[in-house]
């Protein structure tokens, strides 16, 4: 009886691999933007992009420039003090609105926009919540 081998040629492991890291990274990228603020989502995301980069640069043995130094220290220098600005900003107002505009205390209540609290309303109208006055919702 004749053996056959399979033979898997080398792009298409690397293919695979590629693809379900891209997987994986989609996926904690969209479970990111529903835990935190969008400007952290995008600094996250740089960062891991030039972390990324960096890796490539180090793997394919093309060395590294001062534009590559450079780019890479700006990025770990404006993740670091953008940590360091929400971590003390949490610290020093902890009852203050939350960047996404979602009031600490009360999650119903939105933040002041133009002298007029908003909260959600109870019943969604076609599957999308409507805003409506605070005051509105007190009277009922």
């Amino acid at each position: 009886m004749l053996e056959q081998t399979v033979v898997v040629p080398p792009l298409y492991l690397a293919l695979l691999l590629n693809v379900t890291s891209q997987s994986v990274c989609v996926s904690g990228a969209n479970r990111l933007t529903s835990a935190v603020t969008a400007v952290t989502t995008n600094l996250v995301l740089t960062a891991r992009k030039a972390l990324s980069l960096c890796i490539s640069v180090w793997y394919f043995g093309q060395g590294m420039n001062a534009g590559l130094t450079t780019g890479a220290l700006l990025v770990l220098s404006g993740t670091l003090m953008y940590s360091y600005a929400t971590s003390r900003a949490k610290r020093s107002t902890p009852n203050a609105p939350k960047a996404n505009g979602v009031h600490a205390a009360d999650p119903r209540k939105k933040a002041d926009i133009s002298g007029v609290s908003l909260a959600l309303a109870d019943r969604p109208l076609n599957g999308v919540r409507k805003r409506r006055p605070i005051e509105d919702q007190e009277n009922e």
